[in-house]
């Protein structure tokens, strides 16, 4: 129950006061992020609709690929928006902290933390390993998500505004959405423990991407 609560508050947290901290001391970084909380509340609320609407409740894996087409395409008109609107005014170049920090806080403030409290038992909770604790997957499942798109959108906006070409760090953290989706299926499907790995190891591979970028294109 601790971990669960620590995810919950290192998720959130951390997030929120990123935002803060925007708010005191740089306006377009906050601007950033609002655009990120709006499209990614937009994407959330489409992919809810889908949800509703197709008869699939049982097959976990056709609403992870709509999720998946869904983000992406919202994620990069995103990014492709805010980089020529700042590419226009001159302003920063990592906007893409502020729109992950904003799509990280709207996906545990929105999505993950209601879906918690409203649930109202382990049907609710994904029928996942009981040792483990369904609560607890859920908030590990909001902290590596948060971890992925605050550095994801860091990269892939910093990449953008440098006009490099190098077409394959896209590919690669598309990739690595779409293997942190997989993981979700492999906690419904086949392992927790699996799932938890695999989430992890894509943290770190995302993580160490994006300091790589940071490095390379400092300049």
């Amino acid at each position: 129950m601790l971990f669960c609560l620590a995810s919950i508050f290192v998720a959130s947290g951390v997030s929120l006061i990123f935002l803060i901290y925007f708010a005191m001391k740089n306006s377009q970084q906050l601007i950033a992020s609002i655009a990120g909380s709006i499209s990614w509340l937009i994407a959330l609320s489409v992919i809810a609709l889908i949800w509703l609407v197709l008869p699939f409740s049982h097959q976990h894996y056709v609403l992870i690929i709509y999720s998946f087409i869904i983000t992406e395409v919202i994620r990069f008109t995103t990014l492709i928006g805010v980089h020529y609107f700042t590419k226009k005014f001159d302003e920063i170049k990592l906007v893409g902290l502020g729109l992950g920090v904003g799509a990280a806080v709207c996906q545990v403030l929105i999505h993950n933390v209601p879906y918690l409290l409203l649930s109202t038992g382990d049907a609710d909770l994904y029928l996942l390993n009981p040792v483990i604790g369904n609560f607890t997957i859920v908030a590990f499942n909001g902290f590596c998500y948060s971890v992925y798109l605050i550095c994801s959108y860091t990269s892939l906006s910093l990449l953008l505004h440098l006009n490099k070409k190098d077409i394959i760090y896209s590919i690669i953290f598309v990739s690595l959405h779409g293997a942190i989706l997989i993981a979700g299926i492999m906690n419904y499907y086949v392992s927790v423990y699996l799932g938890i790995t695999l989430m992890l190891s894509i943290d770190i591979i995302t993580v160490i991407m994006t300091f790589i970028i940071l490095y390379h294109y400092r300049h």
